[in-house]
C-alpha cells in the first residue's frame, strides 16, 4: 500500500512469490522460472500472469522495469 494515495495491489501466492524476488537484477522469465521451482502445479498461463502483475505494480507506482530489446 502507498500510504499518500492509499493505493493497493490484491496479491495471491504467486504474486508473493514475484514481489520478493524483484530486486531489480532478474528477468520476467527468471520470475517465472522462481514461480515454477516453487510450486508444484503452475497453471499453463503463469508468464502472462506474472507479466500483469509487474506490469500492473509499474502502472501503480509500485515497482518499475526496462524493456530488452530482442538481439
Amino acid at each position: 500500500m502507498k500510504p499518500i494515495t492509499a493505493d493497493a495491489v490484491g496479491i495471491n501466492p504467486i504474486g508473493v512469490v514475484v514481489w520478493k524476488k524483484m530486486d531489480g537484477t532478474r528477468t520476467l522469465d527468471a520470475l517465472v522460472a522462481q514461480v515454477r521451482v516453487t510450486f508444484a502445479e503452475v497453471p499453463d498461463t503463469v508468464n502472462d500472469e506474472v507479466s500483469a502483475f509487474v506490469d500492473n505494480l509499474a502502472q501503480k507506482g509500485f515497482a518499475g522495469y526496462e524493456a530488452s530489446r530482442a538481439r
